[in-house]
């Protein structure tokens, strides 16, 4: 994404300062960093839904403590909507 080039719909709209944050940050590191950091987030909150279901809250903040997410990771939650896993 360009920085003059708005993505539209989804979480952009739903999040909207969490857009802005993210943008800046695609400014400031370039976007294959934070790009990967989004989808690691992403990918761990898929992963630690399904250690949740599976085995639950105790197991799941196990799982999600021993990861090691060597590309980085992202949490962000606003207006009732989350992406990515926050640790506790």
């Amino acid at each position: 994404m360009d920085d003059g080039e708005k993505k539209t719909g989804g979480l952009r709209e739903a999040m909207p300062a969490t857009a802005e944050i993210v943008d800046d940050l695609r400014r400031a590191l370039g976007a294959e960093i934070v790009d990967r950091a989004l989808a690691a987030g992403v990918k761990a909150q898929k992963r630690y839904a399904a250690w949740l279901a599976g085995h639950g809250e105790d197991a799941a903040q196990r799982w999600l403590e021993s990861q090691r997410f060597e590309g980085g990771s992202f949490w962000a939650s606003e207006g009732g909507r989350t992406v990515g896993v926050k640790r506790s």
